[in-house]
């Protein structure tokens, strides 16, 4: 919610910034824009798949589920 430019924001896999347009792509890997040019995030499939479920889970009973993005 309240993110300029969009009506929603996904989690999905993948592994560059080619595989997103300003959706959450999980991992368990990452290299960032400093090392290579365009990020990499490794191990995605995987990564989606353990987390899926439970988020999933959560909204069919009604919980409320939220993402914070933080710089750091």
């Amino acid at each position: 919610m309240n993110v300029e430019g969009f009506e929603y924001i996904l989690i999905h896999c993948g592994n560059t910034d080619e595989h997103t347009n300003g959706c959450l792509i999980v991992g368990d890997t990452q290299t960032n824009n400093l090392v290579a040019s365009n990020g990499f995030v490794g191990s995605s499939t995987k990564a989606y798949s353990r987390i899926y479920p439970n988020i999933a889970k959560a909204l069919v009973n009604g919980e409320e589920v939220t993402i914070n993005y933080k710089s750091i």
